[in-house]
């Protein structure tokens, strides 16, 4: 019986020292069941992989505006400066942003005008000849004109005042004024508030004033 039995513990002890020499070899954490990227790239490398065979589609950009909404003229039209007029000071055509306007909109078809910085009101009347039926202009100070600058425009077509404006340093305000018959077209402007200093072109801009 001892005979027997001493073979039989001595090969259970062998099989059993075999098993465990195998569970430290492909158990172990840091084998390929407890980490599964080791076989491959990580996430970090797979997004970056894609990103290179795969760029994103490039970004539109919109260049600034450049011109305002009254850059062109329609069948007919004219621009205010060219116009006959008649001036207590010159006005004329000029290209202008706007003081205040945060899109800086160019006015490239603009017109000037002087605002009475010394106390007496400027004025300009243009000849319709009843040749036009609508004004449009954006109305506004010119950029670098003095801070605390404020303008008052009176519009008269022939003898009638139309409308009035008061204009500052905030980007300027639409003008719209029915021509339908009229003759004449005045415009009187004033200084309201603030200090002028020396300039050649008037502070007041008609921004693409147009009739038609």
């Amino acid at each position: 019986m001892k005979k027997t039995k001493g073979p039989a513990i001595i090969a259970l002890a062998v099989s059993i020292t075999f098993a465990l020499a195998a569970c430290g070899a492909g158990g172990s954490p840091a084998g390929p069941k407890s980490s599964p990227t080791s076989s491959g790239p990580a996430a970090s490398e797979k997004t970056e992989t894609a990103g290179t065979s795969a760029p994103p589609p490039a970004k539109t950009i919109t260049p600034p505006e450049t011109q305002g909404a009254l850059s062109s003229l329609p069948n007919g039209g004219q621009w205010l400066y060219a116009l006959k007029h008649e001036s207590t000071r010159p006005v004329g055509e000029t290209t202008a942003v706007l003081e205040g306007d945060a899109s800086g909109t160019l006015y490239a078809n603009s017109t000037s005008q002087f605002m009475g910085c010394e106390g007496t009101a400027d004025e300009t009347r243009y000849q319709l000849d009843g040749a036009f039926s609508i004004l449009k202009a954006q109305v506004g100070l010119r950029t670098g004109t003095p801070a605390g600058i404020k303008a008052i425009v009176d519009v008269y077509v022939d003898d009638a005042l139309i409308s009035r404006l008061q204009i500052d340093s905030d980007g300027g305000a639409p003008l719209q004024v029915v021509l339908t018959g009229g003759q004449r077209l005045t415009f009187s402007v004033s200084k309201g508030t603030g200090e002028c200093s020396y300039s050649e072109q008037g502070y007041l801009v008609f921004g693409d004033a147009q009739v038609s």
